[in-house]
């Protein structure tokens, strides 16, 4: 085998590795960012999460993010209404309010252990709306 060929195939190798660990470093980056695989220093904690919806007229129609991760039906309730579960780190929430009486204020705020993360304050209008990923 001449030196030209085993420089060539020395080269293809070297070119060959290199892109397998540029591929490698992507699918972990990806991951990562998809949260598939969560960072080392990212425990999992399980944190208290409060929805809140306040509406002038008395009362809501809310739809909200479950403990188990799916959506509430929507449903009609009484205002101030307030109801908690407890999800973990990396998990996103969501809650919706429209208040029936149309012009008049609705609000809603997610509250994670006791601070508020996201509020939504349509004074005059119908429809309001807060989401958070947990952390």
């Amino acid at each position: 085998m001449s030196n030209y060929s085993r420089n060539t195939s020395s080269q293809q190798a070297v070119v060959i590795t290199i892109q397998a660990i540029i591929i490698i470093g992507l699918l972990v980056a990806l991951a990562y960012l998809t949260g598939i695989v969560k960072a080392p220093s990212e425990q999992i904690k399980t944190y208290q999460i409060t929805y809140r919806v306040s509406a002038s007229g008395g009362q809501a129609l809310v739809t909200y993010t479950q403990s188990d991760g799916t959506k509430s039906e929507s449903q009609m309730v009484k205002t101030p209404w307030i109801k908690s579960f407890n999800f973990q780190t990396g998990d996103v929430v969501f809650l919706t309010a429209g208040n029936p009486a149309e012009g008049d204020s609705v609000s809603c705020q997610i509250i994670q252990d006791g601070v508020v993360k996201d509020e939504d304050n349509n004074t005059f209008e119908d429809k309001a709306a807060c989401a958070l990923r947990v952390y």
